[in-house]
């Protein structure tokens, strides 16, 4: 056997590692972002100030009443 096919064994088995490797870096990193870019986007709403909580409720269900329970 000779040098280059001892070489390109070893590269080929290199790159097929790498792309394994770099698939489940891919898969990894587009979950994380399923996750943290709407977090992060309703993050920045509420610091805009777009999100609020009692607006657009009505009075009555942004009222508690504070009744006393008898006994």
């Amino acid at each position: 056997m000779t040098d280059s096919n001892v070489i390109s064994r070893r590269a080929r088995a290199r790159a097929a590692k790498s792309s394994r490797n770099g698939s489940v870096v891919l898969v990894v990193a587009l979950m994380m972002a399923l996750v943290f870019v709407p977090v992060l986007a309703l993050h920045a709403a509420a610091l805009a100030g777009a999100v609020t909580g009692d607006e657009g409720r009505p009075d009555e269900v942004a009222t508690v009443s504070h009744k006393k329970v008898p006994g």
